[in-house]
Order: C-alpha cells, then sequence, then structure tokens
C-alpha cells in the first residue's frame, strides 16, 4: 500500500503527509443479512484479520513518511465485533492513534463493553 502511494505522489513529495484517516477491515463476516451490503460480493468474504498482521500495519501507517494518521477507522466491510481478538485490536489501535471509530450492528456489544468504552466514535 505504501508503495502504491510513493508512486503517485513520488518522492518530491517526502515531507507531504498525504494520509490522514485510515480504514482497517479486521473481519470480513457478519452475523446479519443486510440486503443493502455489498460484503457479500467482496473478494475476502469470510476472513479475520490476523493479529500479527494487524501490528505490520498499524507499525507500517504509524511510521511512514506519507501518513499522519488523525482517524483509525477499525470496519469496512463486516462485523469486528465477531473478531476474537478484538479486545487487543482497539488497546493497539488506541496506543497509536489519536481518533479510533468502530462501526458495529451491535449484536455482540455486551461481549466487548468495556473495550468499545475506550473508542472515540461507535
Amino acid at each position: 500500500m505504501l508503495k502504491i502511494i510513493q508512486k503517485i505522489f513520488g518522492s518530491k513529495n517526502k515531507n507531504r503527509k498525504v494520509i490522514q484517516i485510515a480504514v482497517v477491515d479486521i473481519a470480513s463476516i457478519c452475523n446479519a443479512k443486510c440486503p443493502f451490503c455489498s460484503r457479500n460480493h467482496m473478494p475476502q468474504k469470510g476472513k479475520l484479520i490476523d493479529i500479527e498482521d494487524f501490528k505490520k500495519i498499524v507499525y507500517k501507517l504509524k511510521n511512514s513518511e506519507y501518513t499522519d494518521i488523525k482517524e483509525f477507522r477499525l470496519y469496512a466491510t463486516g462485523e469486528p465485533t465477531l473478531h476474537p481478538k478484538l479486545d487487543e485490536i482497539i488497546k493497539i489501535s488506541k496506543e497509536n492513534f489519536p481518533y479510533v471509530t468502530l462501526s458495529t450492528n451491535c449484536t455482540n456489544i455486551a461481549k466487548y463493553k468495556e473495550s468499545l468504552s475506550i473508542v472515540d466514535h461507535l
């Protein structure tokens, strides 16, 4: 991802921080069947991000010369509360980014009540 950004913006803009919002899809699975959802047509349907891969993404976003992440979003095509390591993912996110958001259908909200309470926008 960062190599693509480098190609687009080139080395002339090294001091310019171009990415301020990052979206990481931690779960492409869902327990709802919303008729408007495009999740069923996604190539990564049924996947959960590996925690080590998540840490690598966070590290790269945090340390790239092309990023100054102001908002870190933990959702895209699935239900994040279905990820068994959601507590750890939220903790890592909050330790590295100033504003963390998460979108949920709230079916598992009680299970992650404590972790979700530190998310900036739910």
